[in-house]
């Protein structure tokens, strides 16, 4: 348990001095930052679980952070949800797409140490935020639903030291990996809720999504 600790432990200062990216928007103007609507593959399907890695080269997309999460606001508490599908995080920048694949393989390599983990989850990392005042969390409300059925997390790994005490501070960044059930696929469709709030946020950003991969796949050869 202990070394699977300090893998994360070190995952986290990697991933901790770019934190300030995950709540930042990219400019929707900008087209060098997301591919346009009429790109080829805008209206395709989306690709994820194994058959990503065969079809969708790593380390040349364009994406950051936040295009490829879904966001959810309550109050001072923002919350960004980001699947670690493969298929979703290549299309991301490299530095982005190097860690949370980091972030999602010591997972898999320690889910075996926790009773009720399984390495075939569908895994998905939530960042919490405080807006302008202290905000309280309760971290197993947080459910997402797909073509009508709803999800619970099945097992739930804190990263940052805070996550324990359900409250987020200003200033501050609290992460965790969710998992999933295995039959939760983000291209069957997302939608992420949190109390009484739902956010539909996945529907905006699967055009850049799909189109992102139409290129790294032409570009692969795929």
């Amino acid at each position: 348990m202990n070394r699977g600790r300090g893998v994360v432990t070190g995952l986290l200062l990697l991933v901790l001095p770019a934190c300030g990216l995950l709540f930042r928007e990219a400019p929707e103007d900008d087209p060098n930052a997301v591919p346009g609507p009429n790109d080829v593959g805008a209206r395709g399907e989306l690709v994820t679980g194994g058959e990503a890695p065969d079809l969708i080269p790593s380390g040349a997309g364009r994406l950051s952070h936040s295009q490829i999460s879904i966001v959810l606001q309550r109050g001072d508490l923002r919350m960004l949800v980001t699947p670690l599908d493969e298929g979703i995080i290549r299309t991301a920048a490299p530095d982005t797409w190097q860690r949370l694949n980091a972030l999602a393989e010591s997972y898999r390599t320690t889910a075996h140490l926790r009773p009720g983990a399984d390495a075939s989850d569908a895994l998905f990392l939530v960042a919490l935020h405080a807006e302008t005042r202290s905000a309280t969390f309760e971290p197993a409300d947080v459910a997402l639903t797909s073509q009508g059925v709803r999800h619970l997390p099945l097992d739930i790994q804190g990263l940052t030291p805070g996550w324990s005490r359900n409250r987020v501070d200003p200033r501050e960044l609290e992460m965790a990996i969710y998992a999933f059930s295995s039959s939760l696929d983000p291209a069957d469709g997302l939608e992420l809720e949190y109390q009484e709030v739902r956010s539909r946020d996945w529907e905006r950003r699967l055009p850049a999504i799909l189109s992102e991969q139409a290129r790294l796949m032409g570009r692969g050869g795929g």
